[in-house]
């Protein structure tokens, strides 16, 4: 009641219960007739039953919102969601990004789900990377991006964008350093890393092919805080499955047009 009172909540019910004490106390006291009592304790009841009715009104208008929502909508992906699905992963994992900032915590996480998957089974680990061989440069647009102040993205010149593509390639080598080191001795992993050349506008994390992760890559900041969108295959939402059937496509093109770079 007093949580209720102190946020303003149910204030209409808590009046008329209150008005009820208070004739019941003065019934008690002789203070108030019978009759009175009785008509009292009718226009109570009659306001919790409205409210009562409000209520579950209010539920059923917001259940579609809170319950079975085929969407998940996350603030960033350091999220219980994302490590929940990782550390659960039963067949597969597909990472796609320009580079992981991230690679060394992604890394262990997937080495710690691979000691536990039984000896008889394996936990197939697909990475993308953005090309740094690529002959037209987006990574190292990439990078500009990222170095830039939010709305002053400056012209540059020949240096700048070699500087840029430096940093790409030290990116680039960086996620393969650590993601090998964590994953290249661990039985239950079959670790491919690939590059592929498209223009790095997709995050995608799939998990067993079920579970899909995705973004888009914000300007001037790091893909890690931005927004997280989930979805599963199996949610039963003709529209959900329509976003996993495109996003599967756009795996298997990848599949087919990056080059694998490890092993």
């Amino acid at each position: 009641m007093w949580r209720d009172l102190t946020q303003g909540r149910n204030l209409p019910h808590w009046a008329a219960v209150s008005c009820a004490l208070v004739f019941l106390a003065g019934r008690y006291l002789g203070l108030f007739p019978e009759v009175l009592l009785t008509k009292v304790t009718l226009i109570v009841l009659t306001v919790i039953l409205l409210g009562n009715i409000r209520q579950s009104w209010l539920l059923e208008e917001i259940k579609p919102r809170i319950v079975g929502n085929p969407i998940g909508v996350y603030p960033n992906w350091d999220t219980k969601a994302v490590r929940k699905s990782l550390k659960s992963a039963k067949k597969s994992i597909t990472l796609f990004q320009s580079w992981f900032p991230d690679a060394t915590t992604i890394g262990d996480r997937i080495k710690a789900r691979a000691g536990k998957i039984p000896p008889n089974r394996q936990l197939e680990v697909e990475i993308f990377l953005l090309d740094p061989t690529n002959s037209i440069p987006v990574g190292a647009q990439r990078v500009r991006e990222l170095n830039a102040r939010p709305g002053e993205l400056r012209e540059v010149n020949e240096s700048d964008i070699e500087a840029f593509k430096t940093k790409h390639r030290e990116k680039f080598d960086g996620c393969i350093e650590d993601f090998v080191g964590r994953l290249q001795n661990c039985p239950a992993v079959e670790l491919r890393i690939l590059a592929y050349s498209h223009l790095p506008n997709l995050k995608l994390y799939s998990v067993d092919d079920h579970d899909f992760f995705f973004s888009w890559l914000p300007i001037s900041e790091p893909s890690t805080s931005n927004i997280c969108l989930h979805i599963e295959a199996d949610s039963g939402n003709s529209d959900v499955e329509t976003v996993v059937e495109k996003l599967r496509e756009h795996q298997e093109h990848l599949r087919g047009t990056a080059r694998q770079v490890w092993p």
